[in-house]
């Protein structure tokens, strides 16, 4: 176990600033921030600032789409139209592709255009081809990736041969799965899920997700893509306040409800003995929340934020369900403190990985880069019973255990 002192936000609120509330423009080939003064953001979207008291708020990006309105400090006295970002810093951003970019701040303290990349690389969203990373047992490193400077994604590599599960066995985690996929909805949720459903006479899990502060499924869309390519019924609540798990669960009714609809395209189809929770920031602790519910047989909640937001730890003792912990060492928002709180008040067992570089604005969104593979590995093993997953968190010698770019504590795990 790694010394894991707890880092300070370098705010006293949480404001979470994910890829779709900022609209960005491709940057100038010079790469030159805007003249000073000038904020470049998209009509009707929104833009962190910072309150008089220094905690973090929402400002409106205005009809011209180069001003920034005045700073929504949650009804607080002193609230000023102020600069989105400390100098020298760097703010997550959305592209017009779905990606994720990075808008750096000057010395003026004003947010620069979004330096989108070249695209999508090997592996999703603006990450970049990885090369070169550690080899954990069971996990293929795949070096540094993205705008993050992050640290390499581990994919897991299962095995070959029978997973001990219904569904086709894959040989890497952090890839696309072999069942197409289709997104709609159903109730107040965005549903991705196999277009054929019952393949193969298989009845799918379901994932329910939950989003982080401000933002929405789109925001994730490429990791729920994801699992839902794995056999996955993913229902993801249409809230950017998922803090308190209600929504969550509401999704997991209509799901469960239109799996015994006489005619309907779920009926027969769905597992829903085999549910499990994830979730980003506020809705990393919504997706704790929802999993006090009995229902609920396995959670993987990414940098869960704990201190508000709907948050009670009061669901700590109701955990039943075994739990993928997933902090950032470099997340200043939802810091290691969170999920120590977590980690200390759960019952049930608990797999707690600190991924070595992610932060919290860019690496856990979109695809979610070198979460995705452990991730997935984890929903497979605990919802689908894929045996191959299980040596990644399982044993002296796990294959997370001994990869560098992962620190671990565990309980509970045998």
């Amino acid at each position: 176990m790694h010394d894991r002192t707890p880092r300070v936000p370098s705010r006293t609120a949480f404001a979470l600033l994910a890829l779709a509330a900022i609209g960005c423009e491709e940057p100038a080939d010079d790469g030159a921030l805007p003249a000073q003064g000038v904020r470049v953001c998209q009509t009707n979207s929104q833009l962190a600032c910072r309150c008089a008291d220094q905690r973090m708020g929402i400002a409106p990006c205005l009809f011209d789409g180069a001003s920034v309105g005045t700073c929504n400090c949650d009804g607080m006295p002193g609230g000023q139209p102020s600069a989105a970002c400390s100098p020298g810093s760097r703010l997550s951003c959305g592209c017009g592709n779905g990606a994720s970019g990075v808008s750096l701040c000057d010395g003026a303290g004003v947010l620069g255009t979004c330096t989108c990349g070249g695209g999508s690389g090997t592996g999703g969203n603006a990450t970049g081809t990885g090369g070169g990373g550690p080899t954990g047992s069971g996990g293929v490193g795949t070096g540094t990736g993205g705008a993050t400077g992050s640290g390499g994604v581990v994919t897991g590599t299962g095995g070959s041969g029978s997973t001990g599960s219904a569904f086709p066995a894959v040989t890497d985690f952090a890839a696309p799965g072999p069942f197409a996929t289709e997104q709609g909805t159903g109730g107040d949720c965005t549903i991705f899920r196999p277009s054929n459903l019952g393949e193969g006479g298989v009845a799918h899990p379901i994932i329910l997700w939950g989003n982080g502060t401000g933002t929405s499924p789109t925001t994730y869309q490429a990791v729920l893509e994801h699992w839902a390519s794995h056999g996955f019924i993913v229902a993801a609540a249409n809230t950017p306040n998922a803090g308190t798990g209600v929504e969550m669960l509401a999704c997991l009714d209509w799901v469960t409800g239109e799996s015994s609809r006489a005619g309907g395209p779920y009926e027969g189809k769905v597992n829903v003995g085999a549910v499990g929770t994830s979730g980003h920031s506020q809705g990393g602790g919504g997706s704790v929340m929802a999993a006090a519910d009995p229902r609920i047989t396995a959670t993987a909640p990414l940098q869960p934020y704990t201190d508000s937001f709907g948050f009670n730890a009061a669901s700590l003792p109701q955990q039943t369900a075994p739990m993928f912990l997933m902090s950032g060492s470099n997340d200043t928002f939802a810091p290691l403190s969170n999920q120590q709180l977590i980690f200390d008040g759960t019952p049930a067992p608990v797999f707690w990985g600190v991924l070595q570089g992610a932060d919290h604005l860019i690496t856990a969104i979109g695809n979610i880069n070198g979460y995705r593979g452990p991730a997935t590995a984890w929903l497979r093993l605990h919802l689908m019973g894929d045996e191959t997953a299980r040596s990644l968190f399982y044993g002296p010698s796990c294959g997370l255990c001994s990869d560098a770019m992962w620190t671990v504590d565990t309980k509970g795990i045998n």
